[in-house]
């Protein structure tokens, strides 16, 4: 009877707490009156995730700390953002942007707060003719690179800070 009782305990502390749920919904749509709709669906509890990633001792990583911040200026820069930024994160280079955002002088302020070494302005015209500005945050120094040599560019200057 005891060891029984000892198992039982050991089950409670190895048993995980369940971080979501879901499932299939298929015949939700009927029972509320509506036709039949194939359905799934699916939570996640953040708190519960947030109590076993500090039941772990699992920090998590800073996210403000980049190396360089892409700003865009206008639609077709937006759009071009997109591209640079994966190229940026497939180079190994911590790169951060604000989609949300289209003034130059907010997206220099979180460049600045995030603690990015260098800010990569696009605008209309450099997204249409294939070039960047590279301004050094810290000296406010500005030059253009071609956004074909950008990487070995920002790697050569991350070397020397």
């Amino acid at each position: 009877m005891e060891e029984k009782t000892e198992k039982k305990e050991e089950a409670k502390k190895n048993s995980g707490i369940a971080l979501g749920g879901g499932g299939r919904y298929d015949e939700l749509s009927q029972i509320l009156g509506g036709r039949a709709v194939p359905a799934v669906g699916g939570s996640l509890g953040l708190e519960r995730i947030i109590h076993e990633l500090k039941q772990q001792s699992m920090q998590p990583k800073d996210w403000r700390k980049k190396e360089v911040f892409l700003i865009h200026i206008g639609p077709a820069a937006k759009k071009r953002a997109f591209n640079l930024m994966e190229e940026l994160r497939k180079a190994n280079i911590k790169a951060g942007q604000s989609l949300s955002r289209d003034n130059l002088k907010t997206q220099l302020n979180i460049a600045a707060k995030i603690g990015a070494k260098f800010a990569l302005i696009l605008g209309q015209k450099e997204a249409m003719d294939g070039t960047i500005m590279i301004r050094d945050m810290e000296e406010g120094i500005q030059e253009t690179a071609l956004q074909t040599k950008l990487i070995e560019k920002i790697k050569t200057k991350l070397k020397k800070k």
